[in-house]
């Protein structure tokens, strides 16, 4: 165990603190999951942002949906619709429509 300080407060942080294996292990059928006694822990919101910002979290797929299922795909354009969209709004003057 070692010390884990945040804002002047002290405690002590555990062996497995970080470390994506532990704390945000691969389940069978390919998705991850925290285990139950990760989400008694006090310290599980920054040993989760800790353990996902490291090299080796960094590889875990975020979104939930895979990319080429009809809903991710879906999904993709409205994204990309809203940004486009975004980005046209700042281009035209107030009041005036394209």
């Amino acid at each position: 165990m070692a010390f884990y300080g945040r804002r002047g407060s002290f405690a002590l942080k555990p062996d497995c603190f970080a470390d994506i294996d532990t704390v945000f292990p691969r389940r069978p059928d390919g998705l991850r999951e925290s285990p139950s006694r990760c989400l008694a822990c006090g310290l599980k919101v920054e040993c989760l942002k800790a353990a996902l910002s490291s090299p080796e979290g960094a590889g875990v797929e975020r979104g939930g949906l895979a990319r080429n299922t009809a809903v991710g795909r879906v999904l993709k354009g409205y994204r990309r619709w809203s940004t486009l969209k975004t980005n046209r709004q700042g281009d035209t003057p107030k009041g005036k429509r394209r």
